[in-house]
């Protein structure tokens, strides 16, 4: 597995308006999640897999009960998506507050990570909405290479942490372009004292913290 690779397709992970229709008028079928933050109409953002960036501003409305109502999201670029090993990382908006990550705006549409011991009160976004958790309940999957490169080994194994439909989409590009086993999401409970992967073991976080 080449890890420029990797994160090239990391950085493709973004929330933009869809649809795109070449000059002959074909429609081309992206991976998309559906980001639905009232019930007053049937319209929604998109979170697509090769998006240039979080769209333009919104907000999730005040009357929609919503457990995040008034926060702002989206305005983020393609270009700032990728943080540091740091989690509360990869804002390029909201994150005055470096000892938090609750109360912070969505740039890309979605949230955050949430880890053990309510760290940075990551808690505010756990397993109780992981229903409504845009691209559903957090996953984690083994990244293996089948075609060694520098010093990486078949024997190495990396994992990828995110939401459920981010995991299934970056595996297409993973598989397909960046010679790595196939491997199916696994539900990842970050809580747990048995989990695979800890705050410590990552490297470096994306898109408002919410993938790694």
């Amino acid at each position: 597995m080449h890890l420029l690779w990797v994160f090239f397709f990391l950085q493709a992970l973004v929330v933009f308006p869809t649809v795109l229709v070449n000059a002959a008028g074909t429609v081309f079928v992206k991976p998309q999640v559906r980001i639905t933050t009232t019930f007053t109409n049937f319209h929604a953002r998109i979170m697509d897999h090769w998006g240039g960036g979080g769209g333009e501003f919104d907000w999730i409305s005040l009357y929609s009960n919503h457990p995040f109502k008034g926060r702002t999201f989206g305005g983020a670029k393609r270009k700032e998506i990728r943080g540091t090993r740091a989690f509360g990382s990869g804002y390029p908006y909201g994150a005055g507050n470096q000892s938090t990550v609750a109360g912070r705006p969505f740039p890309f549409g979605v949230w955050p990570l949430y880890w053990d011991q309510n760290f940075m009160n990551s808690s505010e976004y756990g397993s109780q909405y992981d229903a409504i958790r845009p691209g559903g309940f957090l996953a984690y999957v083994p990244l293996r290479t089948t075609q060694p490169y520098f010093n990486v080994t078949d024997s190495e194994i990396y994992y990828a942490i995110g939401d459920q439909e981010s995991l299934l989409f970056i595996m297409i590009s993973y598989v397909t372009s960046c010679h790595v086993v196939p491997a199916w999401p696994s539900r990842f409970d970050p809580t747990s004292t048995n989990s695979t992967v800890k705050l410590e073991n990552v490297i470096q976080y994306f898109r408002a913290s919410s993938f790694a």
